[in-house]
């Protein structure tokens, strides 16, 4: 009888305790406060992140705001956007141009 009672009681206990530490990681997790300070970039889309756990704002993700450079050999695209004042530094790989008759390539460049 008495031990039927002290494992009940052991039990009971176990229980509790992980109810316990349930809670306290509950608490624990949910007191960070996402700071959005760092801005990623893909080939799609940029957004900001928050640099402990990498969590996404998804109120600022979003598409490039293209835009062309080009040099006598090149032409490649970047981002003219901007988030909450950080620049997005994206750019896509450099493709050699393609001239036209005209001697004029689809980024705009003119042959010399």
């Amino acid at each position: 009888m008495i031990i039927g009672k002290l494992k009940w009681l052991i039990g009971a206990l176990a229980i509790s305790l992980a109810i316990v530490l349930a809670l306290s990681i509950t608490l624990i997790c949910t007191k960070h406060t996402h700071e959005f300070s760092q801005l990623h970039a893909t080939a799609e889309e940029h957004y900001m992140v928050c640099p402990d756990d990498e969590a996404i704002d998804e109120s600022t993700r979003g598409g490039h705001t293209k835009a062309i450079k080009y040099d006598p050999q090149n032409h490649w695209y970047y981002c003219e956007g901007e988030i909450n004042g950080v620049k997005c530094i994206w750019e896509s790989e450099r493709t050699p141009h393609n001239f036209n008759a005209n001697g004029v390539c689809e980024c705009g460049y003119h042959r010399t």
